[in-house]
Order: C-alpha cells, then sequence, then structure tokens
C-alpha cells in the first residue's frame, strides 16, 4: 500500500452537553427513538479488502463510490448479525449517479439520511427512521470554519474558539435565549482526523460517516448517536430532535466542513498531509426571529495595480455588492478585520484611520435606491475594500454585522438586534495574473 493513514481521536460532545440537559430536561410522549448501538466495531471493508488499523491489515482500495457502497452495506450486513437482524433488513446504499459532482455537504446528507432511514424499525416500533431536513449554509459555514481552524492550528479537539456551544451561539444564539435560532439538543458535533505519510487522503468525508457509525467502539457510540439522532436518545431522554419545524417526515439541520494541508500533522513527525472533517447539527427552532441567511455579497469585480510576479508592490481593490436579501431594515454595517497576513488593510469605505482593523459603513452615509437613510430589503449596497498584498499565500479575515433599524447603531450591548457573518478572503480565490476571480462569493449573514 502507497499511503498509511491514521485514523483516531475521535471525540464526543456528549459529556458535555449533559452538563446542561438536567435543568431543561421536559416530558415528552410518541417522540421518535434513536436507533440502538451495535456491539463492537465493524472496520471498513470495500472491494480491495480490509482497513483496519488495529490489525495492521491496509488493504481497502477507497475507489470512489463502488467502494463506498460496498464498505457502507457490508458494515449494514455486519450489523444486521450483530443485533440478530433479518438478512438484508437494512437494505443497501447505493448512491445516485451524479455523486461525484455532489459538494461535501450534498453528499453527507444523502448518505447520513439513507443511514437513518435504513433503521425504521430496528429494535423497536417508535424507531421511525427519520432524515435530516436539510443541510444550512450558515451552518455549513460553522462546521467549515473550525475544520480551517483546526488544519491552520494544527490541532484536534472540540473545545478550541469557544467550544461547539459557543460557535453556534455565535451563528444561531444561545438556545436558552428566547430570540434563538436553535433548540437544545445533547449532541451538536462530530469531528474526525485522518493523517498519512504520503500526499493524499480518499474518501475523507465518507470514511469519516461510516466511522461514526459503524466503527466508533472507543468512544462509546456517541458519534454514533449523534449521527443517527432522533427525537430522543437510548435513555429515553428527549434530548434530540422535536421536530416541530417544517416537515414532520424529516427533523434538523446539517452542517459539513473539510480542511486539508500538507503542514497539518498533530504533531507526527511521518506525517506528511492531514484532513479534518467536522460535522454540526442542530434542531431549528420555529419561533426563530431572524432569517439564517440575511444578506447575500457577491465580488462583481477586483482590481489590481501589480504584477502578479511581484505581488508585494501590489493593491488589491474588491468590489462587493451587498443585498438586503431577507426582511429585517437595517440601519448600519461594520466590518471587524480580526486576521490579516500577509497583507494590510489600505482602505474600507468609510473606515476611521483608513489603515486600521476596524470601521464601519453607516448607511446613512450610503447611496441607496430609496433614498430613505435605511438598508431596506432588496435594496444593494455597494462596498470596496483595498488590500495591500506583502506577500503570498494572503489571507483576511473580518467580521461583518448588521444593525436592526428598531436599536440604536451604537447599541452593541443588545444581541438580539445584530447579525453576523465571518467571511474569509485569500490568495486562492484570486488569479491576479487573468484578473479572475470566483465569480460570486455568496455570505450569509446569520443571527447573533
Amino acid at each position: 500500500m502507497s499511503i498509511f493513514a491514521v485514523f483516531r481521536l475521535r471525540q464526543s460532545l456528549s459529556v458535555f452537553a449533559l452538563v446542561f440537559s438536567l435543568t431543561i430536561m421536559v416530558a415528552s410522549a410518541a417522540y421518535a427513538d434513536s436507533p440502538p448501538n451495535i456491539t463492537t466495531d465493524i472496520p471498513w471493508t470495500d472491494t480491495g479488502g480490509v482497513f483496519d488499523i488495529g490489525a495492521q491489515i491496509f488493504d481497502a482500495t477507497f475507489n470512489g463510490p463502488t467502494d463506498i457502497e460496498a464498505a457502507f452495506n457490508n458494515g449494514r450486513r455486519q450489523e444486521e448479525s450483530q443485533l440478530g437482524l433479518p438478512a438484508n433488513f437494512l437494505g443497501d446504499l447505493n448512491l445516485p449517479t451524479n455523486y461525484n459532482s455532489l459538494s461535501d455537504d450534498e453528499k453527507a446528507l444523502y448518505i447520513i439520511n439513507d443511514e437513518r432511514t435504513a433503521r425504521v424499525g430496528e429494535g423497536d416500533e417508535d424507531v421511525i427512521g427519520l432524515p435530516l431536513e436539510r443541510t444550512d449554509t450558515s451552518l455549513n459555514a460553522v462546521a467549515q470554519a473550525y475544520a480551517n481552524l483546526l488544519v491552520e492550528q494544527n490541532t484536534t479537539g472540540h473545545n478550541n474558539n469557544s467550544g461547539p456551544s459557543g460557535r453556534l451561539n455565535g451563528a444561531f444564539g444561545d438556545y436558552t435565549n428566547a430570540t434563538s435560532c436553535r433548540e437544545f439538543m445533547a449532541r451538536t458535533e462530530n469531528l474526525a482526523y485522518f493523517w498519512t505519510s504520503g500526499s493524499s487522503i480518499p474518501l475523507a468525508l465518507e470514511r469519516s460517516i461510516y466511522a461514526w457509525i459503524y466503527d466508533d467502539a472507543s468512544s462509546n457510540w456517541g458519534h454514533r448517536e449523534a449521527a443517527l439522532l432522533q427525537d430522543n436518545d437510548l435513555n429515553g431522554n428527549a434530548w434530540g430532535y422535536t421536530n416541530n419545524t417544517g416537515s414532520a417526515a424529516s427533523e434538523g439541520y446539517l452542517g459539513i466542513g473539510v480542511a486539508s494541508s500538507t503542514s497539518y500533522n498533530n504533531g507526527f513527525g511521518w506525517a506528511n498531509y492531514g484532513v479534518a472533517v467536522t460535522m454540526n447539527i442542530i434542531d431549528p427552532d420555529p419561533v426563530c426571529t431572524k432569517p439564517n441567511d440575511d444578506m447575500g455579497a457577491a465580488i462583481n469585480s477586483f482590481d489590481y495595480n501589480g504584477s502578479s510576479g511581484d505581488a508585494a508592490l501590489g493593491t488589491l481593490t474588491i468590489n462587493f455588492d451587498f443585498t438586503n436579501n431577507g426582511s429585517k431594515t437595517l440601519s448600519d454595517l461594520f466590518f471587524i478585520f480580526t486576521n490579516v497576513s500577509n497583507a494590510i488593510i489600505v482602505n474600507a469605505d468609510n473606515t476611521p484611520g483608513g489603515t486600521g482593523l476596524s470601521g464601519r459603513l453607516s448607511v446613512a452615509n450610503a447611496s441607496l435606491p430609496s433614498n430613505d437613510n435605511e438598508f431596506d430589503p432588496t435594496e444593494t449596497l455597494p462596498v470596496a475594500f483595498q488590500i495591500g498584498i506583502e506577500s503570498t499565500p494572503w489571507k483576511v479575515n473580518f467580521d461583518m454585522w448588521a444593525v436592526d433599524t428598531s436599536v440604536n447603531a451604537a447599541a452593541l450591548g443588545e444581541p438580539e438586534q445584530l447579525y453576523k457573518h465571518t467571511v474569509t478572503l485569500d490568495s486562492s480565490m484570486f488569479d491576479l495574473a487573468s484578473r479572475q476571480v470566483e465569480p460570486v462569493l455568496f455570505l450569509p449573514l446569520i443571527g447573533q
């Protein structure tokens, strides 16, 4: 085998979440039960053979959809045997013909939902196998940002950057608040990591999902329970989804993040390449007053006054069009630059000081179609950033905030009136030589 991959250090949020659960447990009846756990690990086995680190067997070939189907279907056959289920009770995973063209979150949603719905009636007539309702743009952003952080900081674990609850609070609000866009759940995050002495790790996303469901004994099946969680957990507690938003035939939102780097090795001297995979789930709150995707932003053009061979002397001017896609009328936008690498902020519209790392664009100072000094739904506001590039690769992160007109623009102490999204711009998005850029950058503005 040409590469040697390590997959371990998977962790569960269950202990963290249970700290809060005793104070908000509610009685519930007629909720969907979660399916039972299996008894022993089932290593990935595809058309090439078995991949089992503990047994030092590395025969699997990880060759696209055929091997994905083979591994999951073998897992189902072994689960049927372990739990004494009838032959083929769980059916087969059959991937769509366009599987390779799907995005990571679409792939994950398809496989996880197929695993969830396959377990109707498994061990309990109340196991009704509800699928997740959909992926969510804001939740994808949370998951991707954390996968990026793990790789950039060369670390593992749930508790960096405020922990799972803090990261979800930043996007959807604290579930204990009446204005939150999410409800309590005992499990909210799965992580997986891979490292290799080679230069690539095939099927990292699919192998993560497989391991969470079929190879998770070392985590006491906590990842499996998160991936397959229904309304009640395996202890009969109503700490899963409440299924009170959208269709009764589905429940919950999914977010997926995948990040990789040749410098991601977690301290393993032999590792030349690593991948981090993040899965987040939420139970949306039906009384949420803030739309998840309240604003879109497109890079409509950019100018560069240097040569692609001498980026240190160049200034990149990025022209955005922000469009209010939601129902809120906004009064102010704030751009707080939080991380600037190998670049400087030369100018941002109406930024005090010009070269500072924070700035505010007051809608009252901008020209809008309505001429009412308010950023109304459907209106578009042009904004330009100038970035001085010192070397490549460069990166600029900024938090984009918007303020509802129902509160004074300076009242930053009222988070229910604020909307925030963290945006990343980096050198991989811009081809300075050909003056090409990713044609559309959609930035969801999500409730704080």
